[in-house]
């Protein structure tokens, strides 16, 4: 048996991320996922790597030779098996941009803009539900680190970024043994995220109205079906495809529409009220000055901004609840007329509408 050869091996669950699999790794061991690193790397005080803030996240993206061959031979794993758990492997054709990522911020001088390299996961309270109920344990998939994944495919039903116990953000999960069971728990109240069913910034009198919502659930259906599409597209290899076309005319419409002109002016976002698709607007705070705010943004803005893309190319406002049925394009004209930026919007609009929606 190699040195750093663990006696335990945790096996891997179809779809789940690295990330996930390495903290329930560590989990067995009760030590964090970073000081498993330590330990298969060899390498102490650093989590494994040299230079990453955030180093699970980063092998999550991207598993690099010497890091694949050292997991391996550490975690008995097959290096398939490790590799299948990136997104560069499931999906080879994401950018920086197409992940979902917690902070993100902008250089004075050269005006670069950098994320901190830390995903952002939503999760589906009913998918955790059926990992146990069905003697399994929690996992958190891939595609939930996605930036344009804020619908489960399963269960056509929102993700979620919340605790529904503590009302916490919970960008990245906890977890702990229950009994002989894995579990994600929040990191502030260490609740399991399945103990109770919600939605963000919803009151639960409002979510069991959202439950018999037909007109809701076909707002959500359409989102899905663009969200599957994206995942489709993503899924092929990188190139110049109609639907990577699309969706980086689709990527960039999402940036106009969370972005302001100046930190202190309104983004075309916040025009827009829904009880459908509820956000705070201090949510935006730390992102609208960026060029590229869509995959650092909370999950329920990176949802409205989906949901308004979506009601214009569609014509369908009133499914997605906007107040008085206004038609979305005309409330933005109002916002940015003075500005180029409405002409860089209804350019990328156009543009979708020519290469043909998403079916």
């Amino acid at each position: 048996m190699l040195e750093r050869s663990l006696p335990v091996t945790v096996a891997p669950i179809k779809g789940e991320c690295l990330k996930s699999f390495l903290h329930r790794s560590a989990s067995v061991y009760g030590v964090s996922a970073n000081r498993l690193l330590e330990h298969c790397f060899g390498v102490r005080g650093q989590g494994g790597t040299s230079s990453a803030t955030h180093p699970v996240d980063r092998l999550t993206v991207q598993l690099d030779l010497e890091a694949l061959k050292k997991l391996s031979e550490s975690l008995r794993i097959s290096k398939s098996d490790l590799s299948g758990m990136t997104l560069k492997a499931q999906f080879p054709s994401i950018g920086a941009r197409s992940v979902a990522q917690t902070a993100a911020g902008k250089n004075p001088e050269t005006k670069e803009e950098t994320s901190n390299e830390q995903l952002q996961f939503g999760w589906c309270p009913l998918c955790l539900i059926e990992d146990r109920a069905e003697g399994g344990h929690h996992f958190l998939r891939l595609e939930w680190s996605l930036a344009s994944s804020t619908i489960c495919q399963l269960h056509q039903r929102p993700l979620i970024g919340r605790c529904q116990t503590c009302y916490h953000f919970v960008p990245s999960p906890d977890y702990a043994l229950y009994r002989d069971q894995m579990a994600l728990i929040c990191p502030h109240c260490h609740t399991p995220l399945d103990g109770r069913l919600g939605y963000d910034f919803v009151a639960d009198t409002h979510a069991h109205d959202w439950n018999a919502d037909s007109v809701l659930h076909t707002a959500w259906n359409m989102i899905a079906k663009y969200e599957q599409f994206f995942l489709n597209v993503v899924k092929g290899r990188a190139g110049r495809s109609k639907g990577q076309r699309i969706l980086s005319e689709f990527s960039a419409l999402l940036d106009l529409l969370l972005q302001a002109e100046s930190p202190n002016h309104l983004r075309p976002i916040d025009m827009f009220n829904s009880t459908y698709f509820p956000s705070i607007t201090k949510l935006g705070f730390a992102t609208r000055h960026l060029q590229h705010p869509f995959h650092v943004c909370h999950l329920v803005e990176r949802r409205k901004a989906l949901a308004i893309a979506i009601s214009i190319l569609e014509d369908a406002s009133n499914v997605f609840g906007f107040e008085n049925g206004a038609t979305p394009l005309h409330r933005i004209r109002e916002l940015m007329s003075r500005h180029y930026s409405y002409n860089r919007l209804e350019r990328h609009i156009l543009n979708i509408a020519r290469l043909a929606l998403p079916t």
